[in-house]
């Protein structure tokens, strides 16, 4: 590539940095011409219309229910950047620049004359053919595989043929694009994927991630409901002379495509060629096949101009096959829903084929993931590949639940006929634990290889069933979905065998979530078939060839079962067959060492979706292959403590605020990190605090104050012992706070008016403040990595010192949990974790689960409850555990399974109830807090400084670096008379939060005015229910209430820091006999930063790789992995 090219690259990498608004148009609308992806278009010409949908996907690598989301290609400039440099160090495997602008594409054509296909009963001989056409009779190949001679494959560049491609609409599970789009001519070639987003929001986050991107549109099949995953894998490739329909059984990523050489997939693929100009076929005229094609384009959303297009080819070639699919829904009402699709959908093409027959079948099912099966099921699906169109197997169901006598003999005749046909004649292909094993790449080349153990052990399923699935090609494993089935026939009936016999190839693998479940409707009472999955695949009857492969040509295969044989030229056989019986093999099946699955990942549950939680789990997903990650949270929402609310906008001035963690320092990197990631920033404030009342107790660090004077003396010498701290660590790190205040003869009123109020306001320690030991006091004003802010040896805190504040966090951990979704990390909110029943080796981490609904919480009547103790329990088996939860709830889910060390360090940690008022009682705030200048309450000034502060705080000039003056202060604490340790703790949301205010780099809002005081949001916090006869909550107004919520906070008290903080370690074992880690603030200072860490440093614990983009949060990190788990950190992955 040319460094023009590279150049132009990064040019369009800043431009995407700095978009704001690009244009988007909604998914399912109809859009002009100019704006639509024609498959009979060949024009390169462009223009400068933005399309409706572009968009890149993620790599991902995981294929299980519930399903993975698929993700978007991050575009920002430091991506594109490092891709810019990439090619410059190696330009051969460059994919070439993204065209910048749409393609025109050719009007709709009118007046065309019609043409009738006809469909033929098609066999080798009488099909007809073209030179020109690589497949015109359609053909079914195996996927090359690296490090195996090539035979009879296909790598995805011949099957894309991107030098001819002017158009592709792309379907798949996984994806890894930027390797995708090396094999595609992005500067011509006009894409569409159809993908899988569940909500509106991901949509839109998925349009905006790629509405740069002009040759690339996105189209979204419905996820409503019941539909769980977008499971189907088809491409409609279009050239100037043909049409290709490929169905692939390979995900869109390099390892199914065999370029690692580990796994191996198969694809159909036909070419279909264009009609002359001015001919298009009416869909009712169309192939079965066609008509079936278009049905499932029109039902997942793509735009009608491309379907259209569509008639604009020859499908005759199709008149013998079959296109089969499974739309996700419910399917109830006329013929045509239910039984167009699913199971009953394969029913009717084999019907409609001619390969209808009620004679005992041999079925081979080659599957990479099996579902939760019975023997009921295996018989609605034995039915359908008889031709039938799940009507059997539904009526003798509804007829059995009515018992009546009449009825009772034909259902256990057939039940009996029917299991009997199945016992002897249906055979599932899936890899055993020792196939995996000898495999080339391993347990850790399964990563689409899937099979919960729960469902072998059940009583039900038909173990007896299962196969061992080996590769023909040594040492690969399969990602296959394959069925061949043939009637059960003697040699003197090969003639018939070969006539009925037929194979299906898609994406469908053998499970009630692929083939959907028909059932009666309980309100119509009429039959509805219920899909979780889309899928697709095509029906080859083997009459296409009747002639035998040589015998050298095939694989080795017992005398017991049906032969393959006769199938070896219409497709490959990929597997040794008939295939080691699973149920007694002594690898039990296909589970490895007891775990759920056989793909040699990790199976890590994390409990709790607050930030330590959401960091471990975007950590462990760098790493798809490595580990299956599910956190289970019991809110609607993940995010914990970081939470918003909603506002009335006229009144307050905005539409939301922040009330649990509402801002830190610009120390907080790893915090920051992950909101630019999202797109979200935060912003820069200057701190205003307001202590204490009265002119005998209030300071601040806005303007000098007189108790600050008073204490002169005691707040140079409060430097000095922080450095004597520091120095004997941990001697004196480890003694209260109170405690070191006597040590030190400072002052009561010292301690009481200005330490104490200071660390519990910024800590979060609350009226725990005097028992918190001196280690804290020190890290909060020293430590680079904690401090809040700097030492002032004139004044304790400095004047407005730089804080930062959040933006919405109920926005940014949407659009975190969506990514996070679309790698493949499985979020189940409203989900509660009842009990941990086992923690070993042997049985893995087995917990209960229930749902939870956040309305019913209760605990003590304060809204705390644990977990909804009537909700039914479900029984779930992961390999490692990370507890984002805190230390109390971790001990009681743990219960008998905790040991000594466990309970100790979990026993050490304090928590309070506290509670925090949301309102807008300014009479309140006026009355207990100072909230405005007085010259009562200033000291005289001792130098200009101080005189441009008071000047500042009166309003008459601006701050130090241009900000508007005024003393508005944002935190504030009000100390009881009675006892001056005790404190309640407060905020002006207004002054704080930046979407109260306008920004000055902001556009002129006429709706961001000063808010009037009156109408300004506070927030009250009154600490430890045990005090509240102390608290003064009874004083607010109570119809200026705005919200209440109760929070359950650590107190950081000195014994936290002898007995949890250093024995930490000692608890942390992942890979050992727990397998269990803990993370969570309270591990050792209750800060949103190091919630995210400490999620961060368990993840690197189980095996993850550390993504270096920062010196100082690098070294955070270090410290803590040598704090909490005793490991030195081994260096990380850094970003060039």
């Amino acid at each position: 590539m040319s460094t023009s090219d590279s150049d132009e690259d990064l040019k369009r990498a800043i431009q995407l940095s700095l978009q704001t608004n690009p244009h988007v148009v909604q998914t399912g609308k109809q859009h002009s011409n100019s704006e639509i992806i024609n498959l009979d278009s060949d024009d390169e010409s462009t223009t400068d219309d933005s399309p409706e949908d572009t968009g890149t996907l993620d790599k991902l690598d995981i294929e299980s229910e519930p399903p993975p989301r698929i993700g978007m290609l991050g575009l920002d400039r430091k991506a594109m950047e490092q891709e810019r440099l990439a090619r410059k160090r190696k330009t051969s495997i460059s994919p070439p620049p993204l065209s910048r602008k749409a393609a025109k594409f050719s009007e709709p054509r009118r007046d065309v004359r019609v043409v009738t296909q006809q469909g033929n009963q098609m066999s080798g001989s009488s099909l007809p053919t073209s030179t020109r056409l690589p497949f015109p009779n359609g053909a079914v190949k195996k996927t090359w595989a690296f490090g195996h001679p090539r035979h009879d494959d296909i790598k995805l560049e011949e099957v894309l043929q991107k030098n001819d491609l002017s158009m592709a609409v792309l379907s798949s599970f996984q994806w890894d694009v930027e390797w995708l789009l090396r094999k595609i001519d992005t500067r011509k070639t006009q894409l569409t994927f159809i993908m899988q987003a569940d909500n509106d929001e991901v949509k839109a986050q998925y349009r905006r991630e790629t509405a740069a991107m002009k040759n690339l549109r996105l189209c979204f099949p419905s996820m409503e409901g019941q539909i769980k995953c977008m499971h189907s894998k088809l491409m409609l490739l279009s050239y100037p002379t043909h049409l290709r329909v490929a169905v692939p059984t390979a995900n869109l990523v390099s390892y199914d495509w065999g370029e690692t050489g580990i796994m191996e997939n198969m694809v159909f693929l036909i070419d279909l060629p264009r009609l002359p100009a001015g001919q298009v076929v009416k869909e009712d005229e169309m192939t079965q096949f066609g008509q079936d094609l278009v049905y499932f384009l029109e039902a997942t959303g793509l735009d009608q101009t491309i379907i259209d297009s569509v008639h604009n080819f020859d499908f005759s070639a199709t008149g013998d096959l079959a296109f089969v699919h499974t739309i996700g829904g419910a399917h109830f009402g006329d013929y045509e829903p239910w039984r167009r699709t699913g199971y009953c959908g394969l029913g009717r093409a084999i019907s409609n084929l001619g390969l209808l027959l009620d004679k005992p079948l041999a079925v081979d099912y080659v599957t990479s993931s099996v579902g939760s099966l019975n023997m009921d099921y295996l018989c609605s699906l034995y039915l359908a590949t008889q031709g039938d169109d799940g009507m059997t197997e539904y009526d003798a169901r509804c007829k059995q639940q009515v018992k009546k006598t009449a009825n009772l003999k034909w259902i256990l005749d057939l039940k009996e006929r029917l299991q009997k046909q199945v016992s002897e004649g249906f055979c599932i292909y899936y890899p055993s634990d020792e196939t995996v094993k000898a495999s080339k790449g391993g347990p850790e080349s399964g990563g689409t290889i899937c099979f919960q153990k729960k469902w072998w052990h059940a009583d039900t399923f038909p173990r007896q069933l299962m196969r061992d699935c080996k590769s023909g090609r040594e040492g690969m494993l399969m990602h296959n979905k394959i069925l061949f089935v043939r009637p059960k026939t003697d040699s003197a009936s090969t003639k018939l065998s070969n006539s009925k016999a037929w194979a299906y190839i898609g994406s469908a693998n053998c499970s009630e979530s692929a083939w959907g479940r028909l059932v009666k409707d309980r309100k119509e009472k009429q039959p509805k078939l219920n899909c979780r999955n889309w899928e697709c695949g095509v029906v080859i009857p083997l009459r296409r060839t009747a002639v035998s492969a040589p015998d050298g040509d095939r694989i080795t295969h017992g005398a017991d079962r049906e032969d393959l044989s006769s199938f070896e030229r219409l497709i490959p056989i990929p597997m040794e067959y008939p295939g080691k019986d699973l149920a007694t093999m002594s690898s039990e099946g296909s589970l490895q060492n007891g775990k759920d699955r056989q793909d040699g990942r990790k199976n890590v549950v994390i409990i709790g979706g607050g930030a330590a939680g959401m960091s471990a789990a975007a950590t462990l997903a760098q790493h798809p292959t490595k580990f299956n990650v599910t956190i289970l949270e019991r809110m609607s929402v993940v995010g914990g403590q970081a939470t918003s609310i909603p506002l009335d906008e006229n009144r307050y001035g905005t539409s939301w605020m922040n009330d649990g963690v509402q801002g830190g320092s610009p120390a907080f990197k790893h915090t920051l990190h992950f909101f630019q990631q999202y797109g979200h920033k935060e912003k820069e404030v200057k701190l205003q605090v307001s202590f204490g009342q009265g002119k005998d107790s209030f300071w601040t660090n806005a303007f000098p104050s007189q108790l600050v004077d008073q204490f002169s003396g005691d707040i140079k010498k409060f430097g000095k012992v922080l450095k004597l701290i520091k120095y004997t660590m941990p001697v004196l790190g480890l003694i209260p706070i109170r405690i070191m205040l006597r040590m030190f003869f400072f002052s009561k009123d010292f301690g009481d008016k200005m330490v104490f109020p200071l660390i519990a306001l910024f800590l979060g320690t609350g009226n725990q403040t005097a028992n918190v030991s001196c280690a804290i006091l020190e890290r909060l004003f020293d430590d680079p990595n904690m401090k809040l802010w700097d030492y002032d040896s004139e004044t304790l805190l400095p004047n407005l010192p730089l804080m930062v504040t959040f933006p919405k966090l109920e926005s940014f951990y949407a659009d975190w949990a969506a990514d996070l979704k679309s790698k493949g990390v499985t979020i189940r909110t409203n989900t509660d974790v009842i009990s941990i029943l086992s923690r070993n080796s042997k049985t893995g981490i087995v917990l209960q689960t229930a749902h939870f609904n956040p309305e019913d919480k209760k605990r003590d009547g304060d809204g705390l409850g644990m977990q909804n103790k009537n909700a039914p329990a479900t029984t779930e088996t992961y390999d490692e555990l990370i507890m984002c939860v805190l230390a109390d709830d971790a001990k009681k889910l743990l219960g008998k399974t905790a040991n000594w060390k466990e309970r100790f360090v979990l026993g050490g940690a304090k928590f309070f109830d506290d509670i925090t008022i949301t309102h807008s009682d300014s009479d309140y705030f006026q009355k207990n807090y100072e909230t405005r200048f007085s010259e009562e309450l200033c000291a005289k000034p001792k130098s200009k400084q101080q005189e441009e502060q008071i000047a500042f705080a009166k309003n008459e000039s601006t701050g130090p670096d241009n900000e508007a003056g005024g003393y508005r202060p944002m935190y504030y604490t009000h100390s009881y008379k009675e006892d001056m340790h005790k404190i309640e703790m407060a905020f002006d949301c207004t002054n704080y939060q930046h979407q109260f205010r306008q920004d000055p780099s902001d556009p002129p809002a006429p709706h961001k005015s000063p808010v009037p005081y009156e109408n300004h949001v506070f927030q009250s916090i009154f600490l430890d229910k045990t005090n509240s006869h102390l608290w003064t909550i009874d004083q607010i107004d109570e119809s200026k209430i705005i919200e209440r919520k109760w929070w359950h906070q650590l107190g950081h008290r000195w014994q936290h820091y002898v007995r949890v903080v250093p024995n930490m370690m000692f608890i942390n074992r992942p890979g050992s006999a727990t397998h269990t880690t803990f993370a969570g603030s309270w591990t050792l200072v209750n800060m949103h930063e190091m919630a995210c860490v400490s999620g961060i440093a368990a993840a690197y614990r189980l095996g993850a790789e550390y993504e270096v983009f920062d010196d100082f949060a690098e070294d955070l990190l270090r410290k803590y992995l040598l704090i909490s788990h005793g490991v030195r950190y081994k260096g990380g992955k850094k970003n060039v």
